[in-house]
């Protein structure tokens, strides 16, 4: 290689580094890379359904019963593609990736943010139990003469 060539990479290099950046391309991680592909096995109507579950939990109002049946979906689908990477479920991707990661305990603000999402993951399994049974029982009624 040229001598300029090698002179303006170190200088580049230089740069990077006093600015802290790198030309390594960020590499997504393997749990991302498995709901994408979960995502892109949904149908477009199930991914519509997908997308108002999660942002009903975003909202903090509850699934109806065909967003939760779609996201059971997903999570099967995460399954089917987490073994496809080697994996026994989409949750080994998870702890496989929490293994890999440096243990640092999270942050006042995640810690809320979980306690807030699993608060809302139990009402809203009540909730969805209630539509159940509600639905179980207009099945029941006998119709009209």
């Amino acid at each position: 290689m040229s001598r300029r060539y090698n002179h303006l990479r170190r200088r580049l290099a230089m740069v990077e580094a006093s600015l802290g950046i790198g030309c390594k391309p960020t590499e997504t991680p393997l749990w991302a890379q498995v709901d994408l592909e979960a995502q892109q096995n949904l149908s477009p109507e199930d991914l519509l359904l997908f997308k108002s579950g999660q942002a009903a939990r975003e909202e903090g109002r509850f699934h109806s019963l065909e967003e939760h049946a779609v996201s059971q979906k997903f999570r099967q689908l995460q399954d089917a593609v987490a073994q496809r990477y080697g994996f026994a479920s989409y949750g080994r991707v998870l702890a496989d990736c929490i293994e890999k990661t440096p243990n640092r305990g999270p942050s006042a603000e995640t810690s809320q943010e979980i306690i807030r999402i699993l608060n809302w993951g139990r009402d809203n399994c009540a909730h969805l139990e209630k539509l159940r049974e509600a639905r179980e029982a207009l099945n029941q009624i006998p119709p009209h003469p």
